[in-house]
């Protein structure tokens, strides 16, 4: 009795579990499978790794979140369920990969795997550190670790020119270190790879850089000089070595360029005995050589590098306590003609000072610097006998000087007074009949005259430039004592010469006379002639112009207007004004001034000089000493054509070398404004005091002798603020996307800029030209968040006189569309939801659904989701468009690109084939194809369906068609057999016939179902008959041929 009891209270209580649970609404769960299919369980994996998780149901799934050893890594919460991870965030060894999957109605499913995580070894290069520098042999060293076993290390070296390359494989460790040799064969920057191979083929990698110093390092005396004359007593020796790794050197050590030499010492010697050594720079060593006796001695250093490369540099040098001047150019009685230079070698054991050049014993010029030379041009000079002087003075005030004579012969070309003689006839007297044409004082030239000026260093190059002969013209002169052979017998006679420049000055024709290099000449008698090279007889000692408005060693400054006085009665025909033999201008007229400024002059000792041309072919010249002095004033700040506004500081840079400046006075246009007459030098102008515009703003600076110079800038004076106004968008708008700022901006002078601003950001900037525009400027909301914002405008002028307008906006963004179902590039068929998820910062108004383009549907309140049907349309691509429009008209669309797939055949069509893709249809007894006809169907009404009958004995007939699939699927179709026993119907799936129900007699309406994995199909349906016989309607009908998705 207590048993009976016992079960019927257990089956009460189950029975009131059972009432409870459906009268609280609760329903069974869903069976949703969860595994993790990759990495497969205790694989070990390496590196990059993906999960791979296999969901049915997936639209059951919310959330899926991965766990690695414990640590959530990520989550997942849609299609496809996979994720990526890197092994080197987690420890090797065993690991556990779990994964939770939250379904819709917060049921949690779990799946896990179990993997050993093998990274790859830890390996650090312990010799050589980084940034080491070598020379010769080094021990590679590094330590390497692994959670299993390090099976070898690799070293390699990389040198750019070289490219990668193996130095050794070490598969054993010494006391817990990789080690191997390595030789480098060249200089250059390396880097050293270790890389350590596990045994499951991980790798694990290092790098140092380093430096391989092979290069001797480099050295130069820089003092004294070689073959510098030295004087007695304390001589430094100055050197500069440096190695050609210092740079890489100190890059590598994170220091400056200069922060580090690689030289670790240097060595000096005299003549071969050793006298010192430095370890650092400076690299100087003072040699005392007091007690040597003057003579000739060799100067030799030693410079080693940190790794005992080195380089030697030495110099000749000689002690003597004499000063030395000597002129190398021109010789003694050079006969010279037009610009030549003067060249003189001049040695001091102090050192020379300058050398300073004189013309009978007028100073002409000065050299301070090796090779000491001065060019002049004889031409400028009264022809004759001249001295040429040059006294050098060196550094303990010690004066030489050296002089030599020389002869200035002034060439000119005469011709065209009628000679119509043959030349061959030395009874004809040229010098008569130059004389009467260009007075007593000209004669011929002989040849002697020519051979002297070149044997003398004359060049004839020069000389036909100076009297304007061309190429292809020629000149005579006259030989005398010319000898010639007559029928065998010498005789002398006087004949005339022709010298004709040649194309180059350098083709050689005809001959030599007296070792006279024929390169620039050449030699003929010719006649008919009429120029001749003739010279004045006697040179012109009467000065017959002077420099009226200069005096000799004057210091000038500022602008001058340079002024001649002439001698009574002559008239020059040209007047050229040289300075330092530079020429400045030629003036053909009267009254021959110059205007010298000395602002554009470098300060210095100068020799201004003239030279009046006569209408005689002779030239006058004067000169004089003056001294250009480093004296002005420059207006530094403002800066020409400025634009100014309010208070400006006018900055002045005053240059005095000779304590010449009295006081400097200020000028707007033509008003003084102040004066002053000490440092610091520069004034203020307050520019409103003026009206806007031009202004030029003048400093006057005078001399303590009342001379004065100025300089000016022309500048613009604007202090009106230029004006602006936002003509769109105005206050309050709403505005999104990329917006057009239209601004009205005006000056009364000139616009510089416009600058856009967004809650005091700067968002754009224009420059503008002009004075008044509007101007578009494009603003770009979608950097900024919904809501209020402030807008600025600001604009500047040319003066930097600024204007704003500010107005606020209310940025409204158009809403976000998403569509979370389908996805893109899915298959669809049926009917099917297009699910969304649209959001927006104020509020949405409508949204939009459609199909290539055309409008399906749409919704004003949501949830904005909706419904389609496919229709007959196999795997055909189509776009689905969801738009959604907010408060503010703002709109947004996400489109996606589907595969509308719905295979389902009733056969009432008359397009039915279209349905299927690449169909075919045929049969063996000709003629004959499936046709459609009415027939009851499997409820008994009339319906049509596909008949592939109607065909002779041995005979078959049959119709195809292919399907591509992207998941898995169903076909799906009725059929009704009608035949005999031994006729057969079938049906095939990529060529693999398929069991059937039934496939022959007499059947009622069969249904058939197959499963399809995703992929390309090939289907088939046959009928055959045998070879004789009938029975029934002999054929089978085929209905409602449908394929469709397993999640449709």
């Amino acid at each position: 009795m207590r048993h009976v009891k016992i079960i019927v209270f257990m089956i009460t209580t189950v029975f009131t579990i059972l009432l409870l649970t459906t009268c609280n609404g609760l329903t069974p769960k869903p069976s949703v499978k969860l595994q993790v299919i990759s990495p497969k369980e205790n694989s070990i994996i390496s590196g990059q790794g993906k999960i791979i998780i296999q969901v049915e149901k997936a639209d059951l799934v919310r959330l899926i979140e991965i766990f690695v050893s414990n640590k959530k890594v990520g989550e997942i919460s849609s299609p496809p369920f996979e994720f990526e991870f890197d092994t080197k965030d987690f420890p090797s060894g065993k690991n556990t990969i779990l994964v939770k999957a939250l379904l819709q109605n917060n049921q949690i499913l779990t799946s896990s795997v179990n993997i050993t995580i093998d990274n790859p070894p830890q390996i650090v290069i312990t010799n050589p550190v980084n940034g080491t520098i070598i020379s010769t042999e080094i021990t590679l060293q590094a330590t390497a670790t692994d959670d299993f076993e390090v099976k070898k290390v690799e070293f390699y070296s990389s040198l750019e020119s070289e490219g990668l390359k193996l130095i050794s494989s070490v598969t054993n460790s010494v006391n817990g270190y990789y080690q191997t040799k390595w030789y480098p064969e060249k200089s250059g920057n390396y880097t050293i790879i270790a890389k350590a191979h596990d045994n499951v083929g991980n790798v694990g990698e290092t790098i140092v850089n380093l430096v391989v110093d092979k290069t001797a390092p480099v050295v130069k005396i820089v003092s004294p000089k070689a073959g510098e004359l030295l004087s007695p007593g304390s001589i430094p020796i100055v050197v500069e070595a440096y190695d050609d790794y210092t740079e890489t050197y100190s890059k590598i050590r994170n220091k400056g360029v200069n922060s580090f030499n690689c030289i670790s010492k240097v060595e000096f010697f005299v003549n071969n005995t050793k006298i010192g050594e430095k370890e650092e720079e400076p690299f100087v060593l003072v040699w005392d050589s007091s007690k040597a006796t003057p003579n000739d001695y060799t100067i030799r250093v030693k410079a080693y590098d940190l790794y005992n490369n080195f380089a030697e540099s030495s110099v000749s040098v000689k002690l003597s306590d004499t000063l030395k001047v000597l002129i190398t150019q021109p010789t003694e009685n050079s006969l010279l003609n037009g610009i030549f230079t003067i060249k003189v070698n001049a040695q001091s054991p102090s050192g020379v000072k300058n050398v300073k050049f004189f013309l009978d014993n007028l100073y002409i010029g000065i050299d301070e610097t090796e090779p000491y030379e001065l060019s002049i041009d004889s031409r400028v000079y009264n022809q004759g006998e001249h001295t040429i002087k040059v006294e050098a003075i060196d550094k303990n005030g010690k004066v030489s000087s050296a002089q030599v004579k020389v002869i200035f012969r002034k060439f000119i070309v005469c011709g065209d007074f009628g000679i119509t003689e043959n030349i061959y006839n030395d009874t004809y007297n040229w010098d008569n009949a130059i004389s009467e044409t260009f007075g007593t004082e000209w004669k011929v030239a002989d040849w002697n005259d020519i051979k002297n000026y070149f044997n003398n260093g004359g060049n004839l190059a020069a000389l036909f430039d100076g009297l304007g002969i061309l190429k292809s013209q020629s000149v005579w002169c006259k030989l005398n004592g010319y000898q010639s052979n007559y029928f065998g017998y010498p005789f002398y006679r006087t004949l005339f010469y022709r010298i004709e420049r040649t194309e180059g000055d350098n083709v050689s024709a005809g001959p030599s006379i007296d070792g006279l290099n024929n390169n620039f000449i050449r030699l003929g008698a010719w006649t008919g002639q009429n120029k001749v090279l003739a010279y004045r007889k006697t040179p012109l000692t009467e000065k017959y112009v002077t420099i009226k408005s200069l005096k000799n060693n004057e210091i000038v400054f500022g602008t001058r207007t340079i002024s001649l006085e002439f001698s009574e009665g002559f008239k020059p025909k040209k007047v050229k004004f040289y300075l330092n033999n530079t020429l400045l201008s030629t003036v053909s007229s009267e009254p021959f001034e110059y205007v010298l400024n000395t602002s554009t002059i470098t300060p210095g000792t100068y020799r201004f000089s003239v030279l009046a041309e006569g209408t005689d072919f002779t030239n006058y010249y004067d000169s004089v000493i003056i001294e250009i002095p480093s004296f002005s004033v420059q207006i530094t700040s403002p800066t020409k054509d400025s634009y100014l506004s309010g208070i400006v500081e006018v900055q002045l840079n005053a240059s005095d070398t000779k304590n010449l400046l009295d006081r400097i006075e200020l000028y707007v246009d033509d008003t003084k404004l102040s004066e002053i007459s000490s440092s610091p030098y520069k004034f203020q102008i307050n520019t409103k005091n003026y009206p806007d515009g031009t202004h030029v703003l003048l400093v006057k600076y005078y001399s303590k002798d009342g001379k004065y110079g100025e300089n000016s800038v022309t500048t613009v004076f604007d202090n009106t603020l230029p004006t602006v106004n936002i003509l769109s968008p105005t206050q309050n708008s709403i505005i999104n996307g990329i917006f057009d700022v239209r601004t009205s901006i005006g000056d009364n002078i000139s616009l510089s800029k416009l600058e856009l601003f967004v809650d005091e950001l700067k968002e754009s900037q224009i420059t503008i030209e002009g004075t008044n525009t509007t101007k578009t400027t494009q603003l770009d909301t979608k950097k900024y968040v919904s809501g209020y914002h402030n807008l600025k405008v600001g604009v500047t002028d040319k003066a930097n006189n600024y204007s704003e307008k500010s107005i606020k906006v209310l940025i409204d963004q158009p809403p976000s569309v998403q569509i979370s179902n389908p996805a893109s590039g899915t298959n669809i068929s049926g009917t099917f939801n297009v699910l969304t998820n649209i959001k927006d910062d104020f509020r949405v108004t409508k949204v939009s659904m459609y199909v290539d383009n055309q409008k399906i549907e749409e919704k004003t309140v949501g949830p904005f989701d909706f419904s389609y049907t496919v229709g007959d349309a196999p795997n055909k691509q189509h776009t689905i468009s969801i738009e959604a429009i907010d408060n503010s008209n703002n709109t947004s669309q996400e489109n996606i690109i589907v595969t509308f797939w719905k295979l389902y055949q009733d056969f009432e069509s008359t397009s039915w084939k279209s349905v299927f893709e690449n169909y075919q249809e045929g049969s063996t007894d000709t003629g004959k194809v499936p046709i459609i006809v009415t027939v009851p169907g499997s409820s008994g009404v009339q319906t049509k369906a596909l008949k592939l009958g109607g065909i002779a004995d041995n005979k078959e007939i049959w119709f195809s068609f292919n399907a591509t699939l992207n998941r898995n699927a169903t076909i799906s179709f009725k059929y009704k057999v009608s035949s005999e026993q031994t006729d057969v119907f079938e049906f095939f799936v990529k060529n693999e016939k398929q069991l059937l129900e039934q496939n022959s007699g007499q059947s009622l309406w069969l249904s058939y179902t197959k499963e399809l994995a995703a992929g390309t199909y090939s289907f088939k349906f046959l009928y055959k008959k045998d070879i004789q016989g009938s029975q029934y309607d002999d054929c089978v009908y085929i209905d409602e041929v449908n394929i469709k998705y397993k999640d449709q």
